[in-house]
């Protein structure tokens, strides 16, 4: 989950319905000599400037991100509307341990996250904290309430796969000031990562390999590493090993793919 906090004037997300497609909120949210530069370009690069469909697929080769054989396995999305960016990852990640839902609310992550891994790992106990649990039943209602729109079904969803990887173009066009090269850049680094967090699930060899780099590197450069990005449980081994991996490699994921080159996913 890669999410860069940021001063914003923006309405949230659940006040903007009637404007919620990417193409809508991009030209709202940049100068008008920007719009046909950068906006009408990526609404037809990532939609084919189709604005109905609150997301679609996409491919690696098409943000210029390398191909690999785990692609089959990984299902890529990308948000149109960034309401359900949220609907997807956001109770997940609450489950997980992974997100504060007292510091980040659903409109947050879906205006500041460029992006998700969510991973096919103990989803049958997600869905049992969902339909059981206080803390997990308020959380669905808490997305039905601020995103409008309804939790999705990730069990359902990732049979199959082994991770649903999710890109917000939104997010980026807002960190990246406008700049079309750079969003497209944003968009394949953070599928990259995430990616990276897919073959981690598949290949057990890689999570022990992050754990070992990461208590290699020793405390002050754990700490130092940890301040650069605070949004992440550093205290969990397993959590700090995979982000440390994919942050260091998610600009060469090539080098992943050798290290799991002998797992079969």
């Amino acid at each position: 989950m890669r999410i860069l906090l940021i001063i914003t004037l923006f309405l949230p997300l659940s006040l903007m319905a009637d404007i919620s497609d990417f193409n809508s909120l991009c030209k709202s949210s940049l100068r008008p000599d920007l719009h046909n530069k950068t906006c009408d370009r990526l609404s037809d690069l990532l939609f084919k400037g189709d604005k109905k469909s609150p997301s679609a697929l996409i491919t690696p080769k098409a943000l210029g991100a390398p191909s690999f054989s785990i692609d089959k396995k990984i299902l890529f999305m990308v948000f149109n509307d960034p309401n359900y960016f949220p609907a997807v990852s956001y109770c997940y990640f609450v489950f997980r341990g992974w997100l504060n839902p007292g510091q980040v609310t659903p409109d947050k992550l879906g205006m500041e996250s460029t992006g998700f891994s969510i991973l096919n790992e103990d989803l049958e106990g997600y869905k049992l904290w969902l339909d059981k649990d206080k803390k997990g039943k308020a959380c669905q209602s808490r997305i039905e309430k601020e995103s409008g729109v309804p939790l999705t079904d990730l069990v359902s969803s990732m049979k199959g796969y082994h991770a649903i990887v999710g890109l917000n173009p939104f997010a980026s066009i807002r960190q990246q000031g406008g700049d079309y090269e750079k969003v497209v850049d944003d968009l394949a680094l953070t599928l990259n990562h995430e990616r990276i967090h897919a073959l981690q699930v598949a290949c057990e060899k890689l999570d022990t390999y992050g754990m070992q780099e990461w208590s290699k590197i020793g405390g002050p450069a754990q700490h130092k590493f940890a301040a650069k990005y605070p949004s992440y449980n550093w205290r969990d081994i397993k959590v700090a090993g995979r982000e440390y991996i994919a942050f260091l490699y998610e600009r060469n994921p090539n080098k992943v793919i050798q290290l799991a080159k002998d797992c079969p996913y």
